[in-house]
C-alpha cells in the first residue's frame, strides 16, 4: 500500500486539531513528521495519526505533555496493547466522570429542601479535583523508576501476558486498593521485625497470609501472571540497589523475615492437609 502524504494544513484538516497545536507538538518532540518534500515542508502519514491519537487521549486522561513524552518514549508495545491499554485508562476515566454526575445528582436534590447538603457539595469537590493518572506508576514513581519498571515487566512477562494484565479491568478502586495494601504490608513488616516477633507468630502469620491474598488478587489466580509476576521479583532483586525504586526496596533481613514466615506458613498448611 502506497504511503500518503499531508500537508501540515491537511493533517489539520483532517484530524481537527489546529495547525497551531501541531506546529507546538512538533517542538515539544511529541509528534515530529518524518518526511519532507522537495522544498523542505514536513509531511504527516498516516502512522503519525496513531501517534496523534495516543497524545490526545492521555492528553484527555490528564497526563501533562512531559508525561505524556515520557510514556511515548518508554512504549515499545504493538498497537493492540496500546489501545488495550489506554481502553482500560478510558474505563476508569468513565468511572470516575459517573461518580462525579452521581454527586451532582445528590447535591440538586438538596437544592429543594430548607437546607443544602454541604457534605455532598464537599464530596463533589474531591471527585471533580482527582486527577485520573496511572496511580500505580505516576504518584509514587519518577521517570527513571518507570522506565526501570517497564523493563523489568517486557523482560518478565509474554506478550499475552502483559495484554492479560491491560484487559483485566481493574478499576480505579482496585489500584488504589492495590496501592494501599502494599503500604500496609510494607508498614505491618517494618514494625513486626523491628518489635522482635517471631516468623511463626500468629501476626507474622497473618502478613503472610494478608500478603497471599493481596497477590493472588492483583494475578486473579492466572498461572501466567503468576509466573511473570515472579521473573519480575527476580529481575528486581538483581538490580543495582541505586537502580531499584525506592518504593518497592524492601531492606534484605525484612525480606528475609517474611521469606521464613512464609516457608513456616506453607509448612503449617501442608502438615494440615496431610
Amino acid at each position: 500500500m502506497d504511503t500518503k502524504f499531508y500537508y501540515i494544513t491537511e493533517f489539520a484538516r483532517k484530524t481537527s486539531v489546529s495547525v497551531r497545536t501541531l506546529r507546538y507538538y512538533d517542538q515539544q518532540g511529541l509528534l515530529i513528521p518524518t518526511n519532507t518534500d522537495e522544498s523542505g515542508f514536513k509531511l504527516y502519514t498516516d502512522s503519525d495519526l496513531v501517534q496523534l491519537q495516543s497524545i490526545l487521549t492521555f492528553k484527555f486522561l490528564g497526563f501533562s505533555l512531559k508525561d505524556i513524552q515520557s510514556i511515548l518514549n518508554e512504549s515499545s508495545l504493538d498497537l493492540s496493547t496500546k489501545l488495550n491499554e489506554q481502553k482500560a485508562m478510558l474505563e476508569a476515566k468513565k468511572n470516575q466522570i459517573n461518580k462525579i454526575i452521581n454527586a451532582i445528582e445528590q447535591v440538586e436534590t438538596t437544592l429543594n429542601s430548607a437546607s443544602i447538603d454541604y457534605e455532598s457539595v464537599t464530596e463533589l469537590i474531591q471527585l471533580a479535583h482527582f486527577n485520573l493518572k496511572p496511580e500505580w506508576v505516576n504518584q509514587y514513581l519518577s521517570t527513571e523508576d518507570r522506565k526501570v519498571m517497564r523493563g523489568i515487566a517486557k523482560e518478565s512477562y509474554t506478550k499475552e501476558t502483559l495484554q492479560k494484565l491491560a484487559k483485566r479491568g481493574w478499576t480505579e478502586e482496585d489500584h488504589i486498593r492495590h496501592l494501599n495494601d502494599y503500604q500496609y504490608f510494607r508498614k505491618k513488616l517494618s514494625e513486626l521485625v523491628q518489635e522482635g516477633y517471631k516468623v511463626e507468630s500468629a501476626e507474622a502469620q497473618e502478613l503472610v497470609k494478608f500478603l497471599m491474598e493481596m497477590n493472588n488478587r492483583y494475578s486473579q489466580n492466572d498461572p501466567q501472571i503468576k509466573e511473570g509476576m515472579k521473573k519480575s521479583w527476580e529481575r528486581f532483586k538483581s538490580l543495582h540497589e541505586d537502580q531499584k525504586p525506592k518504593i518497592y526496596t524492601i531492606p534484605e533481613f525484612e525480606l528475609e523475615f517474611i521469606r521464613l514466615a512464609s516457608i513456616f506458613y506453607h509448612q503449617k498448611l501442608n502438615n494440615h492437609k496431610a
